[in-house]
């Protein structure tokens, strides 16, 4: 009898502790906190709740597009791009954020949809189904899709291939490079290493064309891009 007690004493720790660490990966950190899920707004099991969500969407967007055209024309561009951002993401990143607000979370909005247009766009690499950083980043600043892991470079440049990409016509310019040339200042201001996709996306030619003429060996042999921001 007393062998049974045992034997369901240890399941029974055993169980909380495995309740406790609920995250075999992370075992050092606290169990969560069993999260419930608030009660929906009571208007929300109105039909006319959504009839008039949808009316004042509506005029909003109307009444920034007015703006824009008319009160407010225009001077800077200011493009944010946040890596990885798929629709799933935004999805629970959305419904986080209405749940530290005490809602149920779905029916919040992140800032950018809030603007008065708001669109989808493919993302995908000449060479590849699957992009990287580089090759988006080339898109989204240069207005061309190339192969992956290639900045500021056609399709034409095969990966490694420092040969190919020293040919003149297939080098890109983004949009810093003509805001520069027109006058206007650009910048990338970047929470990460400025020599990953993203940033040097801007970076790369910048510093290419900057530099050049005391560099000059960089178009023979690409010398990497940290390396010569700081020789």
């Amino acid at each position: 009898m007393r062998s049974h007690l045992h034997f369901r004493s240890v399941l029974v720790l055993t169980a909380l502790a495995a309740a406790a660490a609920d995250d075999r990966y992370h075992p050092e950190r606290a169990a969560p906190v069993p999260s419930v899920r608030p009660l929906p707004d009571r208007a929300e099991l109105t039909a006319q709740h959504w009839v008039q969500e949808a009316q004042a969407g509506i005029l909003a967007r109307q009444r920034g597009a007015r703006a824009s055209a008319v009160e407010h024309t225009a001077r800077n561009v200011v493009m944010f791009l946040g890596d990885g951002m798929s629709v799933t993401t935004l999805a629970a990143a959305r419904t986080l954020l209405g749940q530290r607000q005490g809602r149920t979370g779905e029916e919040s909005q992140l800032a950018f949809e809030t603007f008065p247009t708001v669109g989808l766009t493919k993302t995908y690499c000449v060479n590849s189904q699957i992009a990287d950083s580089a090759c988006t980043a080339t898109a989204y600043l240069c207005g061309v899709k190339n192969n992956n892991g290639m900045l500021g470079l056609t399709a034409a440049v095969p990966r490694r291939d420092c040969a190919a990409a020293t040919e003149p016509a297939t080098h890109l310019e983004s949009i810093a490079a003509w805001a520069l040339a027109a006058g206007r200042d650009a910048g990338t201001p970047s929470l990460t290493l400025f020599f990953l996709p993203l940033t040097s996306s801007t970076l790369l030619w910048l510093l290419l064309k900057s530099r050049v003429l005391k560099h000059p060996i960089f178009l023979v042999r690409y010398k990497n891009l940290s390396k010569l921001e700081f020789d």
